[in-house]
């Protein structure tokens, strides 16, 4: 390897600002970070950083110390980023210990029983859908009971609301629920 293209070369010459020599500088360590990192980095501290992550983080701090950074031998870069590596999975093993990760839950866990922000908002739609069938015509509220209390067919309906048909209780219950909404949507306001 020529003195230009060995690490002490490619270091000189991206302090002096050539990007070129600063991405082949990159491109020689980043496999040989990943591969110290992930032979270091116990797999139970992983859930809290990923090995990438880590490799990526300790490549950006090193290469932000670059202009600082002194080159006593061939070998100095080498062992500065292999000793940052271990630094960084130091740090993520001492965080993990600290806050390990707990059993994750299955995602298709469902519970039986409504959120409380699903009580609430139960709650607020009954009290709306109570005061809206209130400010509704009493035949219209008849209308409406009737299906929901009682699950009757239309014709049922026709017959007790007095309707012709079982098409005209339909409609009339049709526009009945449509003037419901209507009144639910005011109480939103």
């Amino acid at each position: 390897m020529d003195q230009e293209s060995s690490s002490f070369g490619l270091i000189r010459r991206a302090k002096a600002g050539d990007t070129g020599a600063l991405d082949r500088l990159i491109l020689r360590y980043l496999p040989r970070l990943r591969r110290w990192a992930r032979r270091r980095l116990p797999a139970w501290a992983r859930d809290v950083a990923e090995t990438e992550d880590l490799v990526q983080e300790t490549l950006f701090n090193a290469i932000r110390q670059l202009p600082t950074f002194e080159m006593r031998d061939p070998y100095s870069w080498r062992a500065y980023m292999k000793r940052s590596v271990q630094n960084r999975v130091h740090d993520e093993v001492k965080r993990a210990r600290r806050h390990p990760p707990g059993d994750a839950l299955p995602e298709n866990l469902l519970s039986l029983t409504p959120s409380p922000a699903d009580r609430a908002i139960a709650r607020e739609d009954f009290w709306r859908c109570r005061t809206a069938l209130a400010r509704l015509r009493p035949t219209d509220r008849q209308l409406i009971l009737a299906v929901l209390t009682d699950d009757v067919s239309f014709q049922t309906l026709a017959q007790r609301t007095g309707k012709r048909s079982s098409d005209a209780a339909r409609m009339a219950l049709g526009r009945a629920l449509n003037r419901l909404t209507t009144e639910m949507e005011r109480l939103e306001l």
